[in-house]
């Protein structure tokens, strides 16, 4: 039973990384050379530069926050950006960043960011006005930060007409700890839109 839960879980995987356009997963074979998914997934984080492509007008996620940044973040290396569940086409670009290390289960570590077209989007307005902390990020128009729960920690900040939100859920489960960390991302995902 657990067998075929596990097959069913990889299967909707992979159905969401193909409705998204994303590999869910890169693999090697038993000799250990890399997969042409790897491949792609490696030469994609390797064009990871201050540059920032569009899609519809909206921001590629890919291109906003690097891997080194998101390892540097994690304390630990991270993996290649992957697609998340967009629900709004391509007013969204939607990326997660995860541990490299597949086998390291010192804690749940995900990074994850939204990047839409336009501000209309998650608005401050949208948030409950209790926990909404305005904070100061460079570039941008509009930035606060999200105060909701004690596991993660949420930035969300309107840059060049587009809205960016950027969530965070460390090993140490002390989100509050680490806004001035996804200000210093959202700082640079600023100046790459």
């Amino acid at each position: 039973m657990a067998k075929r839960l596990l097959v069913g879980l990889s299967i909707l995987g992979l159905m969401v990384a193909a409705a998204c356009g994303k590999s869910s997963k890169s693999s090697s074979d038993a000799a250990g050379s890399t997969s042409t998914t790897a491949k792609a997934t490696a030469a994609a984080a390797a064009a990871t530069d201050a540059s920032s492509s569009t899609k519809g007008g909206t921001p590629d996620c890919t291109k906003l926050i690097t891997v080194g940044e998101a390892s540097t973040l994690f304390g630990k290396p991270a993996s290649p950006p992957e697609g998340g569940l967009n629900t709004t086409g391509d007013s969204e670009s939607f990326c997660d960043w995860s541990l490299a290390d597949k086998n390291d289960f010192s804690g749940f570590t995900l990074l994850q960011l939204q990047a839409f077209d336009s501000t209309r989007f998650v608005p401050k307005s949208s948030y409950d006005a209790t926990k909404v902390q305005d904070v100061s990020v460079p570039g941008a128009s509009e930035a606060f930060s999200i105060a909701d729960q004690a596991n993660q920690s949420e930035l969300n900040f309107v840059a060049k007409g587009k809205r960016v939100v950027i969530s965070y859920t460390p090993a140490d489960k002390n989100g509050a700890g680490h806004v001035n960390d996804l200000v210093t991302l959202a700082t640079a995902a600023a100046s790459r839109i």
